[in-house]
């Protein structure tokens, strides 16, 4: 029977000013900072994770039934408002500590995929409401 893992988050959020704020904590930290309203700069330390059940039909023969994916990443980050509630996002940065396993009934290391770290390039749009 699986039990659930529990992660602790803990945080310090300030606002300096108008401009600037930051959060430093447990698992995410964040440092922003706003030269106008349509702009805003990040720099960010976040951790990913994800724990899925594998189907038994999909099985590898390896007899692994759960996937588990984890990773740090430390990021600069650009934002701009560019009409209404549209946002553009631009991210920079590094992924690091990335684990990608597969593990049995008793969550015994089944198959490690041995990712390793890498750089993170990503460009987005956001709705805000």
């Amino acid at each position: 029977m699986e039990r659930p893992k529990i992660t602790p988050i803990v945080a310090f959020d300030y606002k300096v000013n108008q401009k600037t704020d930051f959060k430093i904590g447990f698992p995410d930290s964040k440092i922003s900072y706003s030269n106008n309203d349509r702009n805003k700069f990040s720099l960010t330390n976040s951790f990913n994770g994800n724990f899925y059940h594998l189907d038994k039909t999909s099985s590898t023969g390896n007899n692994s039934e759960k996937a588990v994916l984890s990773q740090m990443t430390s990021a600069l980050e650009y934002e701009r408002n560019v009409a209404g509630n549209w946002f553009l996002n631009f991210k920079a940065g590094y992924d690091f500590n990335k684990k990608y396993n597969l593990l049995d009934s008793n969550d015994h290391k089944v198959y490690d995929y041995n990712t390793g770290n890498g750089y993170v390039l990503g460009i987005g749009i956001k709705y805000k409401q």
